[in-house]
């Protein structure tokens, strides 16, 4: 059953419904969307909207879908793009695919027209027009046995016949005329078909014969035929009815439900989809259900089946009753007592146990039996090749008895294997006899008992003297024995003689439907398989493949095919010796399994894809693929996704490991959809271990990985540690930069000032002017002024400073200026403007003033040939620097290189500029110091305009040496 609850949405009125190619099923619940039914989930396939649609062709791997007026492509899953309207009064009738092609046909009923198209997924044509002279309707067909023929019929509703044409190139080709108006038909070829006629009777007709197969007027709803196939709808209950020629066959019913309306078959599997008003259904004809056994209202508690000598099987109820199953008929007898487990046939006669003290009974019918023995209850019936009947009995052992007497109906003396003889087990619940003649028992363990020493061997489980237990044994046509544990696992004898007893004998089968934790409730061999009731699941474990390639493959019946509401019977199963079926029960259910059908089916390997949520899109990855997630992306949300021509799901276990471990799977299941939360970044496989449908797994690698953040990532502790040595290199070797610096600022700045007040200089100044103190009266000032400078010096080379206040600085420069006027240039003249915008205690670089004023006068003004000298010293200021303007109108820069090497001589002024390099280099954007000429149009005396920039505000204390 498709619904909300299982699929994720609602599947009423599902008005048609169609397989697509990889198996999947397109559904169109009534004025709704469209819903794609795949191997584990539905997914919207689009919205229906106001279209009105409901047919769908998956073509050239691509979608299209109609109604009567228009074709529309299915774009993204979810968008309609129209890509074909009929014209005006037209109908489009019609559609099929055929010799890669679309043919669908439009009719216009008022014009008596019928339009013929073919549409190979780019363009469309029409292949001709055809005039009728008569009312009708029109039809497409491709007949069964021959999938390159395709037929279009036209019903002539005036005369009661319809006409079958077939479709050649361009041409419409009268095939034959037939002399009935029908209203559906289930077209097989021109000479085989069925067909129903208005008056709701479905007719069979076979080569130029009709015959009535039934009617259907006094259902509720008329009949359609499909798959040879027709629904019969009556009093909420729902009837397949197989048509074989001019019979019918029920293939199945469903009760409560609301009206039937289209169903379609899966030949893979032989399965159908039936939609009704309720849910939507898929039916597997070669297992069937019998609901309704005991009292006409359940099969509950089912603890015996045997099958009679006539054919017909006895089912025996826990809950006291029993009933004959007759094929579909249903005979429940007088016999109430509740049925215990373990029922067998023994030639005509019938044993089956009873619960609470009511004994053994034996059955030469239904209605006659006798008791055989009334005061112990038995779990289980075996008959040994010597004829001795063995019974499993509760807290008595084993008794026995030979058969002829057990069917002679006189008193029966029955033995007991009980602790005397070594059987330490209260219950036994199933008996088997291996090949050497040796009688197992088991439960809470194995007793195995020996008929030639009338000992036995018992093996407890609670004492730890075998490490599982069973209440399910069988022994195969190669006399091997097989039990089945409480937990799930399957387990062969090796004894080499009778003697030869051992629990270390026992030998699992390893396999992944064998590690479910649910116990093995029967074995059952039928042909070359060994049958297993594995609680909610029925598994074939294929014993030729084992016995001749010693491997391992179990198949298993679909949780779809089953459906199973309770666990399956304790030893509950037979094969039917007139149909080779296989009966078993559940808790709440009897099942009739047409194995042999069913092995016949083809299977489909699955290879899953992982369906990943990121970044806000599913993203896919296939086996052997890898997909990357960011740190936080660390919590994986994903589902499985497989599609295969069987449309079912497949039992899957999973695990997620770190790369370089090992995986260790969980149980099988059908879950599909995951969760990891909070993974730690790395590198992890994710493994996916499929249980084929042919019995064999397949295990199946995805990468993934969670990337580092960045600081788990070792280059960035490399980068780190670099960092950290770096800022540690960095600080030692600023300060050895530092101190270097600061010794070279110091000592330029002494050079600077020693170049310039040098001794033999100063002694020279002095002697030319005490040689000529008569003639120079102000040499007393002079001198006066080079004693302030050499002081001024001497202090500031003490101090080891390489910065001075700005009095100190102006001071050098006004007697630099004086000595200058005295010495040179007498006609100087000097003009200074704002001179207190700077203050005093203002710190600079020493000589940043004083040098350049030298240079104005030395290099500029002093080669000047003729008066006016003029030197200008302007102070200024903005938000963040001291701006001082030096001005001169000597012969400019360039000429004055032509009187004065700087590059070789220039001491003072390459001394200032790389004390102001280094400084700025510290602190950039300390000083500045630009030189240009001071007038564009002078040619001969441009002058120079020297511009120091020097910001506010700033500390020298780093310079200290």
């Amino acid at each position: 059953m498709y619904n909300k609850q299982n699929y994720g949405f609602d599947f009423f009125n599902i008005a048609s419904c169609q397989a697509f190619p990889d198996g999947s099923i397109n559904t169109f619940p009534y004025n709704a969307i469209s819903l794609t039914i795949s191997n584990t989930y539905a997914r919207q396939t689009f919205k229906n909207g106001k279209n009105n649609v409901n047919e769908i062709i998956y073509f050239k791997n691509r979608t299209f879908t109609r109604n009567g007026e228009s074709i529309y492509e299915v774009l993204k899953g979810q968008f309609l793009k129209k890509i074909y309207t009929v014209k005006p009064n037209e109908n489009l009738t019609s559609w099929i695919v055929s010799k890669n092609l679309i043919y669908f046909v439009t009719t216009d009923v008022s014009n008596k027209n019928i339009n013929y198209y073919t549409f190979d997924g780019f363009s469309f044509r029409i292949l001709f027009q055809k005039k009728f002279s008569y009312k009708f309707d029109a039809s497409l067909y491709l007949t069964d046995n021959d999938k390159a023929s395709v037929y279009m019929s036209v019903n002539d509703t005036s005369k009661g016949s319809f006409t079958l044409y077939r479709i050649e190139g361009n041409t419409l080709v009268k095939a034959r005329v037939y002399p009935f108006n029908p209203i559906h038909i289930n077209f097989l070829s021109l000479d085989e078909f069925y067909f129903e006629d208005k008056n709701n009777i479905i007719w069979y007709y076979s080569n130029g014969k009709t015959s009535k197969v039934c009617t259907t007027k006094n259902n509720a709803y008329s009949l359609s035929i499909h798959y040879q196939v027709i629904n019969s709808y009556e009093k909420n209950n729902l009837y397949l009815l197989k048509l074989k020629k001019e019979k019918l066959d029920t293939l199945a019913n469903l009760s409560n439900v609301s009206g039937s309306y289209n169903h379609l078959h899966n030949k893979e599997t032989n399965s159908y989809y039936v939609g009704t008003g309720t849910n939507f259904y898929r039916l597997f004809p070669f297992i069937k259900k019998y609901p309704k056994i005991f009292n006409n209202s359940n099969s509950q508690q089912i603890f015996s089946i045997i099958q009679a000598e006539d054919g017909r099987i006895w089912a025996g109820s826990y809950n006291g009753a029993l009933s004959v199953v007759d094929k579909r008929k249903i005979f429940q007898s007088d016999f109430n007592t509740m049925v215990m487990n373990g029922g067998i046939r023994v030639g005509k006669k019938i044993l089956i146990n009873g619960e609470g003290g009511r004994g053994v009974f034996l059955f030469d019918s239904e209605k006659e039996f006798r008791k055989i023995n009334d005061s112990i209850i038995c779990f289980y019936n075996f008959l040994s090749k010597d004829s001795v009947l063995y019974c499993g009995t509760s807290s008595w052992g084993v008794m026995y008895a030979k058969w002829k007497d057990v069917a002679s109906g006189k008193k029966i003396n029955w033995k007991f294997i009980g602790t005397k003889q070594g059987n330490l087990l209260k219950n036994s619940l199933c008996i088997v006899e291996d090949k050497f003649g040796n009688i197992w028992s088991s439960q809470r363990g194995f007793c195995i008992y020996q008929p030639y020493k009338n000992k036995s061997v018992t093996w407890s489980k609670e004492k730890n003297e075998i490490g599982f237990s069973s209440k399910s044994m069988w022994v195969d046509d190669h006399k091997t024995l097989w039990t089945g544990s409480y937990n799930g696992k399957l387990f062969y004898y090796s004894g080499k003689n009778r003697d030869d007893l051992s629990p270390k004998n026992f030998k699992p089968i390893s396999h992944p439907l064998l590690d479910c934790n649910k116990e093995i409730t029967f074995l059952h061999q039928w042909q070359g398989y060994l049958i297993l009731g594995a609680s909610d699941k029925i598994l074939l474990f294929d014993l030729q493949k084992w016995y001749k390639e010693k491997k391992v493959f179990i198949r298993y019946l679909n949780t779809m095919e089953t459906n199973f509401s309770a666990p399956t019977e304790q030893n509950v199963a037979l094969t039917d010796f007139r149909d080779h079926s296989v009966w078993f029960s559940t808790s709440d259910m009897l099942y009739q399994w047409n194995i042999k059908d069913w092995l016949k089916l083809p299977t489909f390997n699955v290879i899953p894809k992982i369906a990943f949520k990121k970044d806000s899109t599913e993203v896919y990855v296939e086996k052997d693929k890898s997909i990357s997630f960011k740190p936080r992306e660390n919590t994986l949300d994903f589902d499985i996704r497989y599609q295969t021509i069987d449309n079912m799901p497949r039992y899957i276990s999973v695990c997620l490991v770190k790369e370089d471990e090992n995986p260790v799977f969980a149980v099988p299941n059908l879950e599909t959809h995951f969760k990891f939360a909070n993974l730690r970044s790395g590198k992890y496989i994710f493994y996916v271990r499929v249980c084929q449908q042919n019995g064999s797994f397949n295990i199946y690698q995805y990468k993934i990985k969670i990337e580092n953040f960045f600081w788990q990532n070792w280059w960035f502790w490399l980068i780190i540690l670099l960092f950290v040595f770096s800022v540690i290199y960095y600080y030692f070797d600023i300060r050895r930069k530092i101190e270097q610096q600061q010794k070279e600022i110091a000592q330029l700045n002494l050079v600077s000032l020693g170049k310039q007040f040098r001794p033999h200089f100063m002694l020279n100044a002095l002697n030319s002017l005490g040689s000529d103190m008569r003639d120079k009266p102000h040499a007393e000032r002079i001198i006066s002024r080079i004693g302030e400078n050499i002081n001024i010096m001497h202090k500031f080379a003490k101090d080891s400073h390489i910065d001075i206040d700005f009095e100190h600085e102006w001071k050098l420069t006004l007697n630099t200026i004086d000595i200058q006027k005295e010495i040179f240039i007498k006609d100087l003249k000097t003009s200074i403007f704002n001179r207190e915008i700077i203050p005093n205690d203002y710190r600079l670089p020493m000589g940043i003033i004083q040098v350049n004023v030298e240079n104005a006068l030395l290099h500029g003004i002093r080669h000047r040939k003729a008066p006016p000298y003029d030197l200008e010293i302007r102070f200024s200021e903005d938000s963040d620097y001291f701006i001082v303007e030096i001005t001169d109108n000597g012969v400019g820069m360039e000429k004055s290189q032509t009187f004065y090497d700087f590059n070789k001589n220039g001491t003072g002024i390459s001394n200032l500029k790389s004390v102001l390099e280094i400084i700025n280099n510290n602190i950039p954007g300390t000083l500045s110091v630009k030189m240009e000429n001071a007038s564009v149009t002078e040619t001969e005396n441009p002058g120079t305009t020297v511009t120091i920039m020097m910001k506010k505000n700033i500390s020298y204390e780093k310079f200290k040496i």
